[in-house]
């Protein structure tokens, strides 16, 4: 006797599988004496899970073809419902916190601009002053031009950002799925995981039941 993929015993020299209740043969691909449950598991006393391996499972040799499928056609579609929503969540949290960063540098780029838009208006009256022979004019001339250059300085650094931030959320963000394709996608989740569950919960009660 020896164990294969299926976990059950095997025997050698007649190449059969014992399930404990039943013995099956691989290369008849049916089982070699009569369903315990008779005509509960289908009409043919000899056949296996329905004759489906592949989509299902008896792991007693005692359910009914009926009960034996394993939900996974609604598995497969609720992880792929799951996955298809995370991937839109996530992309839409990328882009919103892509937006805010965005928002901000304008903000900052602007708040820039105007002071040295305004330190630069000051600097030139300041200059026509000093011109004139305005000795306190000319004594604050180069202050006044000293923040009117930082302000000009941080105005060029933050229309860049602004620029690269623009850049990054055209290139990222033009086709970003809206808040009401999040929520399509999160209510479809949830309704085939109400599918699988009641898949599942059927599943149990039909095999409790045989």
């Amino acid at each position: 006797m020896d164990f294969f993929l299926d976990l059950k015993l095997f025997e050698k020299w007649w190449s059969i599988d014992y399930y404990g209740f039943r013995f099956y043969s691989p290369s008849m691909g049916r089982f070699l004496n009569r369903d315990p449950i008779n005509e509960q598991g289908g009409l043919n006393l000899y056949a296996f899970v329905g004759n489906d391996p592949v989509n299902r499972w008896d792991y007693l040799g005692l359910s009914s073809g009926r009960c034996c499928s394993d939900c996974e056609s609604e598995r497969k579609a609720y992880e792929e419902a799951r996955e298809h929503f995370k991937t839109l969540r996530d992309r839409k949290r990328a882009c919103d916190q892509l937006e805010s960063a965005l928002r901000l540098a304008q903000a900052g780029a602007k708040e820039a601009c105007d002071r040295a838009t305004k330190w630069l208006k000051r600097t030139a009256r300041s200059a026509r002053r000093c011109e004139k022979g305005n000795a306190v004019a000319c004594s604050i001339l180069y202050v006044q031009l000293g923040y009117a250059l930082s302000y000009s300085q941080r105005c060029e650094r933050e229309m860049a950002t602004v620029e690269r931030y623009q850049a990054r959320f055209d290139a990222e963000c033009s086709n970003a799925p809206t808040a009401e394709e999040v929520n399509r996608a999160g209510l479809r989740m949830g309704d085939l995981h109400e599918v699988l569950l009641d898949c599942e919960e059927q599943y149990r009660e039909c095999v409790n039941n045989h």
